[in-house]
């Protein structure tokens, strides 16, 4: 499975880009992003509803014996919840994630959903193996 917000339009990158994640077996859950305005009227676009749906995919498929084991790309604390319900219902849990951030002396991944897991892959120690 891989979760994401693109566009209204999707550049033709965005579209090759999924087009082979599709290729390659995954299950590409999409959800468009929501244009919004500053307080000087300025548009930005936020990403809504992706963490949301992987949630929900996430118990759903532990309630019913889909997996074994679940690998989390993310670090965002919001997902102790979710990692730890998976856990009980005997499911191992892995996060992967880039540890480090370059230009600031913390962690990407919060402590406690590190902790929250059964092993945690960092992205840092394999990133030439990965990269394109």
């Amino acid at each position: 499975y891989y979760y994401c917000s693109v566009p209204e339009r999707p550049s033709q990158r965005n579209l090759d880009f999924i087009r082979s994640l599709k290729y390659l077996g995954f299950k590409v859950v999409q959800k468009t992003l929501k244009k919004r305005y500053d307080a000087t009227g300025k548009e930005y676009f936020v990403e809504k509803g992706v963490d949301v749906a992987l949630v929900i995919d996430m118990l759903g498929m532990a309630y019913k014996n889909a997996y074994d084991v679940a690998v989390l790309i993310a670090g965002d604390g919001d997902y102790v919840g979710v990692t730890e319900e998976v856990r009980r219902l005997g499911k191992r849990v892995e996060i992967a994630f880039f540890e480090n951030n370059p230009n600031a002396s913390t962690s990407l991944v919060a402590s406690d959903l590190r902790l929250s897991t059964d092993h945690f892959i960092s992205l840092d120690s394999i990133k030439e193996k990965i990269k394109r």
